[in-house]
């Protein structure tokens, strides 16, 4: 299946490192448009015997999703690509000794599950040659046969590609090749082929007409769009285009005899401001290709299947995908019910679809979103659970008041999921260390060092990150060494000294820059909970105050002001990605984690990330194993491993795995130390002690009062603020 640039470089290459997974889906039930046989085009469908066994028992059935990863090829040979015709797949992957083919058989258990067969090594056909050194893509053509498009290795492409046909049970027939190919073709070249001889060869901005035995021919774009894939249909190949100005339909025809373009036009009845997922669903493109059944055509938006019924100019949702960051790979529809799709990162193949399974009757979950728009997390665990119905009641930041009030009467929700603002340090909320202890699947190891004791009150556990940061400060080893033992006197003495130097800090880190990251940090070290008692009198909190006198206005970030890279020691460092290496060539130097300087390791804090999920469980909950289901979900390792780029990974398998695969030698060990010394977390549930601590250095940064008795006034207001929330 023609893949575009960005689906096929990223897996190809696997920039980033990150194990992105695809989770788990559920299915639109209704009626499916009716098609006539296209002639050639896709496979023929397959029928499926879903629950022969389980009606046979007489009990109640349902259908209800399943998902489950396969490794076809034996050995370490990772999954790239899937085409399917009749119950045959040909697959491409790769290994040690370089790219591979692959065939494979799948069947069909009695409950609707699709099996598939340890796949056959198959030969290319001369694979010394230059021009099939490595596999670009597969296609499965509207004539029965599969298509295999070779080339050059992407580190020295020489322009020349080879095609090879081979029949439905993986014996080579013949091959072509093309060898006066266009220079501009570098990245994302894939293949389709059609029933009548027809090809097209995709990049990311250009398509091209070729027949079989031809030339490339007819090279067309399409102004600000990117082609994403091309599939045969029963109406010829459909190309597809990522179409971000969601202005009309993303699917075009490929005349069968001259290759040009026409679009192929489908309306929009969804209101975009009423429903902006659905609105792009339908004119948002497929980001990956997906083979259809008797000459269908199925859009792959990346979080859902759409088929199209371009004659009738209507659509349907098949399956929907609750993806978090997940990157859409090629896929096969195999059945009514079930799907085939390639996860990229990860090597496997991703068999999905509904299984016939005894019948539930589904307990309904309240899960109350605050200052959030989380709706697809939600629903990807509805995609999961067969016990649970989970129902959103929406929160917005203006409603903390109404949300309170509902929390305190009960009724209203079972699970809150929010980002700030909430403190979930009393008798509200559940303690979570029980249901932490009680679970066959986590524990308390499972999580990043010192994660669950920097956010637990008296021993309590009363919240859960789905994923985090850690908020610190990074320097030059050049000037910091290893980073201990330093104090804000040591850097300000630095600069003093230096003849190159000119701040502690670029310019934009200004007095009332640093004081609001002084106060977040405060609330984390000055602060103890579990005694209600607080004292920001300690000299470390002084000394930081007083630093921040010595930092200048501060200039806009970006603005254009800042100083040189060799001309400051120190930056803010917000630890969200665990891939990377310690040495910045923008800066010439390897960083250091050293922390807000205290005389010692530094202070380092756990953060939230916006767009990760807060949880926490209502006392009051009528549905608490039904609400901790769906945390144990978002912290399981397959979940953790699936969420993306943008933030640490809780789990701390997941983080160790995504560090070994993106991170160097030197980055993981930077890492997992910054981490062993990260012993606070802000929570950002105490913005009115911020605010105290704020406003009360605003007086000393302005000269109205002295460093003691600033210290002395943020002291007496926080200890009452201190006594009331935490007493």
């Amino acid at each position: 299946m023609a893949k575009g640039k960005h689906a096929r470089e990223r897996e190809k290459t696997g920039i980033g490192g990150l194990l992105l997974l695809f989770l788990l889906l559920c299915v639109v039930i209704g009626a499916l448009f009716i098609h006539k046989s296209g002639k050639g085009g896709a496979a023929a469908r397959t029928e499926v015997r879903v629950g022969t066994a389980l009606q046979a028992q007489g009990g109640r059935t349902m259908l209800a999703p399943y998902s489950e990863s396969c490794y076809p090829f034996s050995g370490d040979v990772s999954v790239s690509d899937a085409a399917r015709q009749g119950d045959k797949l040909l697959l491409s992957g790769h290994g040690a000794e370089g790219d591979v083919l692959g065939l494979a058989g799948f069947s069909l258990e009695d409950n609707g599950r699709v099996r598939v067969s340890e796949a056959e090594r198959l030969s290319l056909d001369a694979p010394e040659e230059a021009n099939e050194a490595a596999i670009y893509d597969l296609s499965a053509g509207g004539d029965g046969l599969f298509y295999v498009l070779t080339g050059g290795a992407p580190e020295s492409r020489t322009g020349e590609f080879a095609i090879l046909r081979y029949t439905q049970d993986g014996a080579f027939q013949d091959k072509m090749t093309v060898s006066a190919f266009p220079e501009d073709t570098e990245g994302g070249l894939s293949l389709c082929a059609g029933s009548q001889g027809e090809m097209v060869l995709l990049g990311a901005d250009y398509v091209y007409f070729l027949p079989w035995q031809g030339t490339p021919s007819n090279r067309q774009s399409l102004e600000r769009l990117s082609f994403t894939g091309a599939v045969s249909t029963g109406d010829g190949i459909v190309v597809s285009v990522h179409n971000y100005l969601l202005d009309a339909s993303p699917f075009y025809r490929v005349d069968s005899q001259t290759g040009t373009l026409s679009r192929l036009d489908i309306s929009n009845p969804v209101d975009p401001s009423v429903d902006a997922a659905g609105f792009k669903l339908v004119w948002g493109g497929s980001e990956a290709p997906c083979q259809g059944l008797d000459g269908e055509y199925i859009s792959n938006s990346g979080e859902s299947f759409v088929l199209f019924d371009f004659a009738n100019d209507s659509y349907r949702e098949l399956l929907r995908w609750n993806t978090s960051n997940a990157l859409a790979g090629p896929s096969c529809r195999l059945t009514e019910n079930a799907f085939l799709c390639v996860e990229p990162g990860s090597g496997s193949l991703l068999l999905t679809g509904l299984e016939e399974v005894p019948y539930v009757e589904k307990s309904p979950v309240k899960v109350a979103l605050v200052g959030l728009d989380s709706e697809a997390e939600v629903q990807a665990m509805n995609s999961k659970s067969r016990e649970c119905e989970y129902q959103i009641v929406k929160y917005g930041r203006e409603e903390l008041d109404r949300f309170r009030t509902e929390l305190s009467a009960g009724g209203s929700m079972d699970l809150v999921l929010f980002y700030d603002g909430i403190n979930t340090n009393s008798a509200y909320f559940e303690d979570l260390y029980p249901y932490l202890d009680a679970d066959p699947e986590l524990s308390r190891d499972d999580f990043l060092p010192n994660l669950l004791e920097s956010t637990s009150v008296r021993g309590e556990l009363h919240q859960l990150w789905d994923r985090a940061a850690v908020s610190t400060l990074v320097g030059k080893a050049s000037y910091v060494g290893d980073g201990r033992g330093l104090t804000p006197g040591d850097y300000v003495r630095m600069v003093e000294e230096s003849e190159v130097l000119k701040g502690v800090f670029d310019n934009f880190m200004g007095k009332d820059e640093l004081l609001a990251r002084v106060a977040n940090l405060g609330i984390s070290t000055c602060v103890d909970k579990d005694k209600a008692s607080c004292d920001f009198t300690a000299g470390s909190f002084q000394e930081l105050l007083a630093w921040c006198q010595s930092m200048g206005a501060g200039n806009q970030e970006g603005s254009g002001a800042g100083l040189e890279p060799d001309e400051y020691i120190l930056g803010p460092g917000y630890v969200n990605m665990p891939v990377g290496d310690t040495y910045d060539p923008t800066l010439g130097d390897t960083l250091v984690y050293v922390g807000f300087p205290n005389g010692g390791e530094g202070f380092h804090a756990y953060t939230p990330v916006y767009g990760g999920l807060t949880m926490a469980i209502p006392a009051n909950s009528a549905n608490k194993d039904g609400a901790w289901a769906f945390i144990r979900d978002r912290l399981s390792l397959d979940t953790q491993l699936a969420l993306g780029e943008g933030a640490l990974p809780v789990h701390v398998e997941a983080l160790r795995r995504q560090a070994e695969a993106g991170s160097t030698e030197a980055g993981r060990e930077a890492l997992y130390g910054l981490l062993e010394r990260t012993k606070y977390a802000e929570t950002f549930s105490d913005d009115a002690l911020r605010e105290i601590i704020i406003s009360s250095g605003q007086s000393y940064l302005n000269g109205d009062k002295s460093l003691e008795e600033t210290a002395q006034l943020v002291q007496s207001r926080a200890s009452v603020y201190v006594a009331e929330q935490y007493g």
